[in-house]
């Protein structure tokens, strides 16, 4: 999603639909979306090349990025066809840069739409997997933090992005999704790796903390406590 069109073209459609007398507001029709597959998903995403019949659905959703860009977090928009049928809802990240976080563009979650919750061994394979994941970054020489890494002094502000995008992209929706699990379990696990990865974040931003460690439990599936500590010096 490193690419983006110019949003004069979706202004020059609004602007025919309203010389022609249509309506432009794009609430209107269903809230159903019909095409909310990935194949609608690719449409949408296909309208960043040139000359694309879905030029107007690409950007439906870059508005909805420069409105969200200020704060990173996850978001949805529904993406509509010309005539304000919903067709597919979309769900995207931002990054603490305020970028785009790359592979992020996936099918949101649509109103009525309920969702599975997942199971109980699933859940503590996710937060465990999710841990691991996490403690693997900061290993003594970490690749994931070599490019930040400088003879005098490290980039942290580039490694503390780096890590906020990853964790964005991969982890923090299966997370939240767990946080609020019927198992309590899961659920206590799940909280104590979001809160984690905001006190690694903070620890990689800050220049005065006591100390660098972040340390958090989550619960195995026996009911046995996992330990994990990670130094956020890289």
């Amino acid at each position: 999603m490193e690419k983006f069109i110019n949003l004069s073209n979706y202004a020059l459609m609004l602007e025919k639909k309203a010389f022609l007398g249509e309506s432009v507001n794009l609430s209107e029709g269903k809230d159903d979306p019909d095409e909310q597959t990935e194949a609608g998903l690719a449409k949408v995403k296909g309208g960043s090349a040139a000359n694309s019949q879905y030029i107007a659905q690409w950007n439906q959703l870059i508005a909805d990025y420069e409105k969200n860009k200020t704060k990173a977090g996850t978001y949805t928009v529904m993406i509509r066809h010309d005539n304000g049928q919903a067709m597919v809802n979309v769900q995207y990240s931002v990054g603490a840069d305020g970028k785009p976080v790359k592979d992020s563009i996936k099918l949101a979650q649509t109103t009525n739409q309920a969702q599975p919750e997942i199971s109980e061994a699933d859940g503590f394979a996710k937060v465990k997997a999710a841990s691991d994941a996490i403690a693997a970054l900061f290993v003594e020489g970490s690749a994931f933090f070599a490019p930040f890494k400088g003879n005098w002094n490290d980039d942290d502000t580039g490694a503390a992005t780096a890590f906020d995008n990853w964790y964005n992209s991969k982890w923090k929706a299966t997370i939240d999704t767990l946080k609020s699990h019927s198992n309590a379990d899961v659920k206590l696990s799940a909280t104590n790796v979001s809160t984690a990865a905001t006190s690694i974040l903070s620890k990689m931003r800050g220049s005065f903390d006591a100390n660098d460690s972040v340390v958090w439990n989550v619960i195995d599936a026996k009911g046995a406590y996992v330990k994990y500590e990670v130094d956020t010096d890289f």
